[in-house]
């Protein structure tokens, strides 16, 4: 690390006495608002600002809420298949039943 010395010090202030406010660019200001006009005329802007009403965006969700809710009931009522009443049966004939990946298969594996 270089050693700070007064002069050094001194040195550094003196650069900064030439120093001005920074200024904006001309008409800065009247740019900035005519992109935001521009901007807020467009047809997203305009779709997003109907979806963003909060009687829309309420009917929106519940109709999605709604749409779930019929495809998530309507599937579970088919009857089941033949492979799955041949599996039933295996499964009873031999004892079969699920396991847990985490329960060990046996008292003697380490």
């Amino acid at each position: 690390m270089e050693r700070r010395t007064p002069e050094r010090i001194d040195a550094i202030l003196e650069s900064l006495d030439g120093m001005e406010r920074a200024m904006p660019a001309p008409f800065l200001h009247t740019r900035i608002m005519a992109r935001m006009q521009r901007e807020q005329s467009g047809g997203w802007s305009k779709a997003m600002y109907f979806l963003a009403r909060p009687a829309v965006a309420l009917s929106m969700s519940m109709l999605l809420i709604l749409l779930n809710a019929y495809v998530i009931y309507s599937g579970s009522e088919a009857p089941p298949s033949a492979s799955d009443e041949y599996g039933m049966a295996m499964a009873q004939d031999y004892g079969a039943h699920l396991t847990a990946t985490y329960e060990p298969l046996s008292d003697d594996t380490p």
